[in-house]
């Protein structure tokens, strides 16, 4: 294997001469990495489930800081090949996520963190593990595995802390995670504009992506305008459909309690 090709970014790619041989969405690969994400986060949970509080902090930890470990890890790859490093900055929605992944580690008793992991980072993980804005890269490669495992910890820590019963979805915390993800976005949105940049893909649509459509349609008629109101418009959809199924997954388990105890 070249040890070279392997840790190189696209812009180094690029600049000598290797073209950019990807992997194919829900190719052999891919579908490869998402049965073991899924199978990780199955063992990681039930796991999770039987520690003490104790065990369960030091693993909410670990998980917060394996994520701040790959960031930098990445960042120092990415900086030795001569990356421009403006387009690497924390400022996409799942890396937003591990500095809120600390401090709900550190600061268990405020619960918006919870809301926004049910809301806004689990959902941003799970559409970044199914259309992979690095499918440019090999399937094994740094960057493939990196941005694998990255997502693979959000997930793993909002579904073993949901199943815990640790985090429990609300309507308002539906909101909360709008205005969260609105206060986030505004400046982003400005920062893109002055640097050319593209975090939380507000600018463009990111390739093979569900906002690809989104920009067909009413970007190309609309500009930016059009595709910023679709994008929120579906965010916003995508949200209370997740909210149905939290509240479904409830309303299953007290029926379920129920039925226990008129059976005593």
């Amino acid at each position: 294997m070249n040890w070279k090709l392997f840790f190189a970014n696209e812009y180094w790619m690029k600049d000598h001469g290797f073209d950019m041989p990807g992997f194919p969405l829900y190719g052999k690969g891919h579908l490869v990495w998402l049965a073991a994400i899924t199978l990780t986060i199955l063992i990681v949970t039930i796991n999770y489930g039987k520690q003490s509080e104790e065990g369960k902090t030091r693993i909410k930890k670990f998980f917060a800081w394996s994520m701040i470990a790959i960031e930098l890890g990445t960042d120092a790859v990415h900086a030795m090949y001569g990356a421009p490093m403006i387009n690497y900055l924390p400022l996409h929605l799942c890396s937003i996520a591990q500095f809120a992944m600390l401090i709900d580690a550190y600061f268990p008793k405020q619960k918006v963190v919870g809301q926004m992991m049910a809301f806004a980072f689990m959902p941003g993980a799970v559409a970044a593990e199914l259309f992979c804005s690095w499918a440019m890269y090999p399937v094994i490669s740094f960057v493939s595995i990196t941005s694998f495992l990255f997502h693979l910890l959000i997930i793993g820590y909002m579904v073993m802390k949901y199943s815990a019963g640790e985090i429990v979805p609300t309507y308002k915390g539906l909101w909360q995670s709008i205005l969260g993800l609105t206060i986030i976005a505004v400046p982003i949105y400005f920062f893109n504009q002055a640097m050319g940049t593209n975090y939380l893909f507000i600018n463009s649509a990111s390739p093979g992506s569900p906002l690809v459509p989104l920009w067909n349609m009413f970007g190309t008629k609309y500009g930016i305008g059009g595709y910023i109101a679709a994008y929120a418009g579906l965010a916003i959809i995508v949200l209370h459909v997740l909210y149905f199924l939290y509240s479904f997954r409830v309303k299953v388990s007290l029926m379920k309690v129920k039925g226990q105890r008129a059976g005593r």
